[in-house]
């Protein structure tokens, strides 16, 4: 029988945590509950509201007290919510993306700064699922991205680019926090993408070659070579494997 283990990393004091109805009965039951977790804080979202609580008695820490915080999702429609939270984690640094029932994507730093914001206009986001293939594949094979998965379509944003924005972003916001934080986070809901800069990516219909009436969950697995029969190009071939709300698991490349 395998033995299962079991790693401290710290705890959360659940006062932090009542805006999202943390220590009621039944709490953490709620469907509406989201949460990712990094090594060293936890994120929670509830409707349309965040939680970034830093982790207590760490090891090695010398913070007894890491702070909290609380964040309001600006959006411009009533009964928008957030339907997905993802840390997007490289290196030493890190972001939340957030993806919302209007279908749009935002990241925001770990104090609580809105980054970016993208619309994809293409339903709500279901997931969303970093993956890093440097440390398995070859140089060549490597490919990393972050995929944003909707009813009938999947986006993919290239790792390496989607890095690069995001740092830049994060250095010019930590840069003018100490400036005019107060009048940015009351601006921060009536600004759009063009205000932070487009996210570039790519998005693929999987509606139309699939017999699943709609997508419940999805991942870009890798990169594929093509197979043996067809012209060798230096083109690039995505494998995606997605599951429907019927239970039929599909490839798509």
């Amino acid at each position: 029988m395998a033995e299962a283990f079991l790693r401290y990393l710290g705890c959360v004091d659940l006062q932090n945590l009542g805006v999202i109805g943390a220590s009621t009965p039944g709490w953490l039951d709620n469907h509406s509950l989201l949460a990712s977790m990094k090594l060293d804080c936890i994120a929670l979202a509830r409707t349309r509201t965040l939680v970034i609580a830093g982790l207590s008695g760490m090891a090695g820490s010398s913070d007894p007290t890491p702070a909290t915080n609380f964040i309001t999702v600006p959006t411009s429609e009533a009964e928008d919510k957030v339907t997905a939270i993802q840390w997007l984690v490289w290196g030493g640094w890190s972001v939340l993306a957030v993806g919302m029932n209007s279908g749009v994507l935002l990241t925001f730093s770990p104090s609580g700064s809105l980054l970016t914001k993208q619309n994809f206009n293409a339903g709500p986001i279901l997931q969303l699922r970093l993956r890093s293939g440097r440390k398995i594949y070859s140089s060549e094979d490597a490919s990393e991205e972050l995929t944003v998965v909707l009813g009938r379509s999947l986006v993919r944003l290239d790792g390496l680019d989607l890095q690069s924005q995001l740092r830049r972003r994060l250095l010019e916001t930590e840069k003018y926090r100490g400036r005019a934080l107060s009048r940015r986070v009351q601006s921060e809901s009536q600004e759009t993408e063009a205000d932070f800069g487009r996210l570039s990516y790519q998005i693929w219909n999987i509606s139309k070659s699939s017999s699943s009436s709609a997508c419940a969950d999805a991942a870009i697995t890798g990169l594929m070579s093509p197979t043996l029969f067809e012209q060798q190009t230096s083109q690039r071939y995505f494998c995606a494997v997605t599951v429907g709300t019927d239970s039929a698991m599909t490839a798509f490349r």
